[in-house]
């Protein structure tokens, strides 16, 4: 389901893990408001500089890693590629996320913040259980 993503990328070939990295929001993000729009210009902000430094950290250690650049919807680090995953797309369903159709418009829904929350996806050959990913579920779980 993500092959087109990455044009560059033979996904059948090994692992694949997809790590979703949520971010609780302090607006709900199903409306737009200049207060909502600009939380989420400053996490799509943190979370570019994270997802870079994850994926840094993956690649040092051998394994290929991007991440969806969450305006465009495409790979950060691959080919250009006219498919996108917005987080609104099926696909999250997959990932263990509700998308609300709202008529006017879709949104995100996390089991635990509801619409309340910025959702961003980052790809990998690495397991599951290497420590880059590991330290990432236990700094979640804190949260």
């Amino acid at each position: 389901d993500f092959q087109e993503l990455f044009v560059d990328r033979d996904l059948s070939n090994g692992p694949l893990s997809i790590v979703t990295l949520s971010q609780n929001t302090v607006n709900d993000m199903s409306a737009w408001s200049p207060s909502v729009e600009e939380e989420r210009e400053e996490i799509l902000v943190k979370f570019i500089e994270g997802a870079t430094e994850i994926c840094n950290a993956l690649k040092s250690a051998g394994y290929w890693a991007d991440f969806i650049e969450p305006e465009s919807g495409r790979p950060y680090f691959g080919a250009y590629t006219g498919s996108t995953l917005f987080e609104t797309d099926h696909r999250y369903k997959k990932l263990g996320f509700n998308i609300n159709d709202l008529g006017c418009c879709k949104v995100i829904v996390h089991s635990v913040w509801g619409a309340y929350v910025y959702v961003g996806s980052l790809f990998t050959n690495a397991p599951i259980d290497h420590p880059v990913i590991t330290k990432l579920t236990q700094y979640n779980e804190k949260q």
